[in-house]
C-alpha cells in the first residue's frame, strides 16, 4: 500500500497574513465618493482592520474630515493628508485617485469593509495562535495557566468592539441636553 503525500506546508516566513488589498481600496475610495459611505462604515471596522499602514492613514485622514464635518473627497482628503504630513507617504495624488476608481459601486461599501474585517480578525486569530505555540513550547507554566491564558487570547482576538469610541449623550443631542437640565 502506497503511502499519501501531503503537500509540504508553507514554510512561515513565506505566508503572507490573510488581507484583501483591493477591498481595503475599495472602502476607501467609497468612502471618498459618498459621505454615506463613510457613516455605513463606522460602526464595521476601525483603522487597525486595514493591512496596510497607508490605508490606515487614509482612513484617519477620512474619519478625521467627517468628525469635523468637512466633506470628504479626493481633494479634500488630499489637503488633509499634505496637512498631517502624509500625503506623500500614502502614494500622492495619484494614489487617492487610483483608489476612488477602484471602486466598483460606494453601494457594496459594507460589503467591502465587511472583507476586510474578517481578514483583520484571522489576523488577530493567527498571532493569538502563534503566542499560545510559544507558550506552549515554553513549559514554564502550569498547564491550568496556558489554558486560561490561551482562552482569553482566542477571545480577545475574535471580540468585536465597537469601532468608534462613544460619544457622551450632551454631544449627540446638543441643545436638548441643556435645555432639560436647565
Amino acid at each position: 500500500m502506497e503511502a499519501v503525500r501531503r503537500p509540504a506546508a508553507i514554510p512561515p516566513e513565506v505566508r503572507v497574513p490573510p488581507q484583501n488589498l483591493d477591498a481595503e481600496q475599495s472602502v476607501l475610495g467609497a468612502m471618498m465618493q459618498s459621505g454615506e459611505a463613510v457613516s455605513r462604515v463606522l460602526d464595521l471596522i476601525t483603522d487597525e482592520d486595514f493591512y496596510r499602514e497607508i490605508h490606515r492613514k487614509v482612513f484617519r485622514a477620512i474619519l478625521d474630515l467627517y468628525d469635523r464635518k468637512e466633506p470628504v473627497d479626493t481633494i479634500t482628503l488630499t489637503n488633509e493628508l499634505k496637512r498631517i504630513g502624509s500625503l506623500e507617504l500614502v502614494g500622492g495624488v495619484s494614489a487617492l485617485t487610483e483608489m476612488v476608481m477602484s471602486v466598483p459601486t460606494p453601494g457594496n461599501v459594507e460589503y467591502y469593509a465587511n472583507i476586510v474585517r474578517e481578514k483583520a480578525a484571522a489576523r488577530r486569530l493567527i498571532s493569538a495562535a502563534t503566542q499560545i505555540v510559544g507558550d506552549a513550547y515554553g513549559d514554564s507554566k502550569p498547564i491550568d495557566q496556558l489554558l486560561d491564558e490561551a482562552e482569553h487570547l482566542i477571545f480577545k482576538a475574535t471580540e468585536r468592539s465597537e469601532a468608534r469610541d462613544f460619544k457622551p449623550v450632551k454631544d449627540l443631542i446638543g441643545k436638548s441636553y441643556e435645555y432639560v437640565n436647565d
